[in-house]
């Protein structure tokens, strides 16, 4: 860690070539792929995120402040796909920047766009946030977290605790799985100090200013969140059906089926060389405080989404790609400096090699024919196969834009209901998945639908209210889904006129009586 020369023309344009690099796999072809059911859950938040007709926190299921940076850039629905991933991809250049930032400052300039290249071209970074999610727009702030703690364990003071609470209030806000990131700081200055009465004295008082700060950000969350305890319209801080109780947790057998899945994203010999290259800084006599500090940010960026989490998904993990691109970068640009010509040769041809063989064909697979990546059997039915999204979708859709006489209203299912408002020209009034769909049906009927206007309903795995009295209720059109026997419908429904309704009623009461007979 220390000061470094300015850089020259030729070192700084490689860096941008390296961002632009990076851009380039993130955005190209952004609508190639098809969406996946999250994506409509958090642009469709982000839609009506900054109108403040209701507390944010009500909704916000833990990622508030991703549903305000999608709000900024909200748009028509039917193009609103593609844009929200562009900005996540845009927004992914400032972590490429920060492992840069992270490489130059802990080793050397090589190390910097080492990190920054690795970053660009590995599939477990790029291939999510191709996608709107949170995980990687709250990796962003997890890594500018990094940078500033290594810059306040070397020089403590309170602006650099202000500049603390700040990002981890940010990364906390941008997903809640982030929330032991906090924690990070003070481990790190324990890790670096030397003298207990010497920490309490010199990084105590800057570290009280973050959880000051960061308490500070909280509070317009939490003091709402408190008082609707107990209440109809509690706060959804996190989704309690994604977690798990703790006595019930099993790690262990949580991280033998997740890594399969993660490796289809780095190959087993990028993950075990990161592990290699974690271990030889933990206990390098030069860097092994600075490999304590790594492994601290690993299980503090993972311990939840591994132990409370009902399913640990690959993209919660996500993350975890700036710490394998930075730790990887370290010990190349280490091997480039310090070891024998014939070792930094093997090591230059294990990286071609595996850039040539997997990194370039898997980025150029998921800017052209995604389908086709070579993912594990679970993330690939996840989003690939069509079992959410996929061509039934489109076909329902089309059917809504084309549908006559034109819908008054339109209703759907939640999460098809999301998912549809890519496609559909009219707005879809989404039933919420709490209250039973009859019930939900008769009030928006009743209060929307006026004697023989027509609406539409779209049901994924829900049958038809075909008795529900004063409609007709007709099927239009199904559409069956790959892997899965859970057809789109598409239903379209009329309010009865009461002489149509009294007429209706009577023939179903004389063909009641035939039947008698």
């Amino acid at each position: 860690m220390i000061a470094r020369q300015p850089l020259s023309l030729k070192q700084l344009g490689i860096i941008a070539l390296l961002l632009l690099l990076q851009l380039f796999i993130r955005i190209h072809n952004a609508e190639v792929q098809d969406v996946f059911i999250d994506e409509g859950y958090h642009v469709t938040r982000g839609a009506i995120i900054w109108d403040f007709d209701q507390h944010p926190g009500r909704f916000a299921n833990g990622k508030l402040l991703l549903y305000y940076w999608l709000g900024i850039f909200e748009t028509d629905p039917l193009v609103s796909l593609p844009i929200s991933r562009i900005v996540i991809g845009l927004f992914s250049l400032v972590n490429g920047a920060a492992l840069y930032l992270l490489g130059r400052y802990l080793h050397s300039y090589l190390a910097g766009i080492l990190a920054l290249g690795i970053y660009a071209v590995l599939p477990f970074a790029f291939f999510f946030e191709r996608m709107v999610l949170a995980d990687p727009f709250a990796s962003v702030f997890v890594s500018l977290t990094v940078w500033r703690s290594l810059v306040f364990i070397r020089r403590p003071a309170w602006r650099e605790g202000a500049i603390l609470g700040i990002l981890l209030a940010l990364a906390t806000l941008a997903k809640l799985t982030m929330i032991l990131i906090p924690f990070l700081p003070a481990v790190g200055s324990i890790i670096y100090s030397s003298d207990w009465r010497e920490w309490r004295k010199t990084y105590l008082p800057p570290l009280v200013v973050a959880a000051v700060v960061f308490i500070l950000f909280w509070l317009p969350i939490v003091i709402p969140a408190v008082m609707a305890l107990n209440t109809e319209n509690q706060f959804i801080i996190v989704n309690p059906e994604n977690l798990q109780q703790l006595s019930e947790s099993e790690p262990g057998e949580k991280l033998a089926e997740i890594l399969p899945e993660l490796t289809a994203y780095t190959t087993p010999w990028v993950m075990a060389a990161a592990g290699l290259a974690l271990f030889y800084l933990s206990f390098h006599p030069k860097t092994r405080k600075l490999g304590l500090f790594f492994v601290c940010w690993l299980l503090l960026l993972t311990f939840l989404s591994i132990v409370a989490a009902k399913v640990v998904r690959a993209r919660y993990l996500m993350p975890v790609s700036s710490i394998i691109a930075l730790v990887s970068a370290l010990a190349l640009a280490r091997l480039w400096y310090e070891s024998h010509r014939l070792i930094r040769s093997g090591a230059i041809v294990a990286a071609v090699v595996w850039l040539v063989t997997f990194a370039l064909p898997f980025a150029h697979t998921a800017v052209t024919h995604p389908d086709k990546l070579p993912l594990g059997s679970g993330e690939w039915n996840r989003y690939m196969s069509g079992k959410l999204s996929g061509e039934a979708l489109r076909k329902a859709a089309d059917t809504l834009n084309t549908s006559d006489p034109q819908a008054a209203h339109i209703y759907s299912t939640w999460g098809t209901c999301q998912l549809l408002y890519f496609y559909v020209d009219q707005e879809v009034t989404c039933l919420p998945v709490n209250v039973s769909m009859r019930t939900s049906l008769e009030d928006h009927f009743s209060e929307e639908i006026a004697p023989g206007d027509v609406a539409y309903v779209v049901l994924n795995g829900y049958s038809p209210l075909t008795d529900m009295r004063g409609y007709r209720w007709k099927f239009v059109a199904g559409y069956k889904r790959p892997n899965i026997d859970r057809p789109v419908e598409v239903w379209r429904v009329q309010k009865l006129f009461s002489g149509q309704l009294q007429s209706t009623e009577a023939s179903s009461a004389a063909r009641r009586g035939k039947l008698g007979k």
